[in-house]
């Protein structure tokens, strides 16, 4: 309860307001408002002060144990609770605690509740998996009502990977981007398995298909991931077995690995295109490496493709040069560095591609080199400036 007796200072100080208000108002009175505001509620600003908790030990605790305290909020705090998938992990671990609201305050129940928040976020996949993940969690009692005997335990969790994005490629970085909440809880959850349907109109027909996902039990492959699309004209599929393993060697990381086949028929003037493939790639990632103020990653991969390209159902006569059924194969080799500091990110690719119908034969060659830069200045807490450069050529 407040009391809102005022003694005889106050009293006068308060008859004055309110006549100097009748006669003059305007600034006087904004004052004597303010005034008031505080006097009012000075009394309930006292009553939250945990005042046996202001020596910082461990030992004040008790004082809330011994003395019958009743625990009247269990709150988590998190920059990133605004997260679904963050927000209903963190319900999850309050439901998970020793301690309950509305229970009796007991110090054995504090610390086991604490290390129970410091186990699940340092383990849970929701609040980061890298090797390099960084997390801080702090527990604290606050809300003191002395008056009624009941105080709030306030949980705040900040974990961050910091090198994510110097793992992933400029498109994935895109991604992130663009879509920041889908591409968020896909990278930091964990499932068994994704169904995500689609509908899209191809090739001047209306189709459809979808995307699957699924973990595979076993030590060498991790998932099996299918994409169909199709319509009355077109079709394409991909299926691909993914694998990973980490090693001990600081030039290797993290080395991933792909499985995969695809199929696809496109329309072309008066005849169907078809292309059956069979593709094996290897992307390593290097150690984060410490230089100066900027941790670079070095990435590097190679892959090996066979397939047959063929056209169907020709309504015309095509000429003599063109082939309308070939086998190739294709060896492509790419490597990489990412540079990031504090406010800039580097990224720089080159990626080579030999291609022949028979092994033992070059018919085909392409170079691509890619640059990107971004830059942000500091602002403003919601009003970054930022400056992304991007160069392209082959």
């Amino acid at each position: 309860m407040i009391d809102h007796k005022l003694n005889l200072p106050f009293a006068s100080m308060w008859m004055a307001c309110l006549d100097y208000f009748h006669n003059k108002a305007s600034r006087m009175a904004a004052v004597c408002a303010v005034y008031g505001f505080l006097l009012l509620f000075a009394p309930v600003a006292v009553g939250q002060v945990c005042s046996h908790l202001l020596k910082g030990s461990s030992a004040d605790i008790k004082f809330y144990a011994t003395n019958g305290y009743v625990i009247r909020q269990i709150d988590f705090r998190s920059p990133y609770d605004f997260l679904f998938f963050v927000h209903h992990r963190l319900l999850k671990i309050k439901e998970s605690l020793a301690i309950h609201e509305g229970h009796t305050f007991t110090v054995e129940d504090y610390n086991t509740s604490a290390d129970v928040v410091k186990t699940i976020i340092e383990s849970d996949n929701a609040f980061g998996s890298s090797l390099a993940k960084i997390s801080v969690r702090t527990a604290s009692i606050e809300n003191c009502q002395e008056s009624v005997k009941t105080i709030d335990v306030i949980y705040r969790v900040f974990t961050t990977d910091p090198m994510s994005l110097a793992k992933a490629s400029p498109e994935d970085r895109r991604t992130i981007v663009e879509q920041p909440a889908t591409a968020s809880a896909e990278r930091s959850t964990d499932p068994s398995y994704k169904l995500q349907p689609g509908l899209g109109y191809y090739y001047s027909a209306l189709g459809g298909g979808g995307d699957f996902l699924a973990k595979v039990p076993g030590t060498f492959f991790s998932d099996f991931h299918i994409s169909g699309y199709g319509s009355s004209s077109s079709r394409a599929l991909i299926a691909q077995l993914n694998g990973s393993r980490s090693s001990q060697n600081p030039l290797l990381d993290r080395l991933n690995y792909h499985l995969s086949y695809s199929n696809s028929e496109v329309p072309a003037s008066q005849m169907q295109l078809t292309k059956n493939s069979l593709n094996l790639r290897f992307v390593g990632f290097s150690r984060p490496l410490e230089a100066h103020t900027a941790k670079i990653m070095l990435r590097y991969g190679t892959s090996f493709e066979k397939g047959i390209q063929q056209s169907t159902d020709s309504a015309i006569k095509v000429p003599q040069e063109v082939i309308e059924y070939s086998g190739y194969n294709a060896l492509r080799i790419y490597a990489g560095a990412t540079s990031i500091t504090r406010y800039s990110e580097a990224s720089v690719s080159y990626g080579l591609q030999v291609s022949a119908k028979q092994f033992g034969e070059i018919d085909f060659v392409k170079q691509v080199g890619d640059a990107t830069f971004s830059l942000r200045f500091p602002g403003h807490t919601h009003s970054p400036w930022d400056l992304q450069m991007r160069l392209t050529a082959g």
